[in-house]
């Protein structure tokens, strides 16, 4: 320890030896009121919340994961029956073409 060190430490043990009567007892007081706090709710208590929070996010995690893959698969078929309708339409794209051209020829 440097003499720093040692100096505020003897000055803190003095201080200690001098203190008031009230300042004492109510000092005595709060340490039995801290020493009277049941120990196993205390540990029930700082163990119960983290437990709790890692359980949640489990499920959520669980129920998140399990949720996407029925609605990609059942939003796959509506897709392609709303898309396959539009198909016969570029099977016959050639003509379509050559009406346009034949239109354009009419007019001008």
């Amino acid at each position: 320890m440097s003499d720093f060190e040692k100096g505020i430490q003897s000055e803190l043990q003095n201080s200690e030896l001098h203190l008031r009567q009230d300042v004492c007892e109510e000092l005595q007081t709060m340490r039995r009121a801290a020493l009277a706090t049941p120990e196993p709710w205390w540990r029930l208590r700082r163990i119960v919340w983290p437990t709790t929070g890692m359980a949640l996010a489990s499920l959520i995690a669980v129920v998140l994961i399990l949720n996407t893959d029925p609605a990609r698969n059942s939003e796959q078929p509506a897709v392609k029956e709303k898309y396959s309708d539009n198909f016969d339409l570029y099977e016959n794209l050639d003509f379509y073409y050559w009406l346009a051209n034949g239109e354009n020829d009419i007019r001008g």
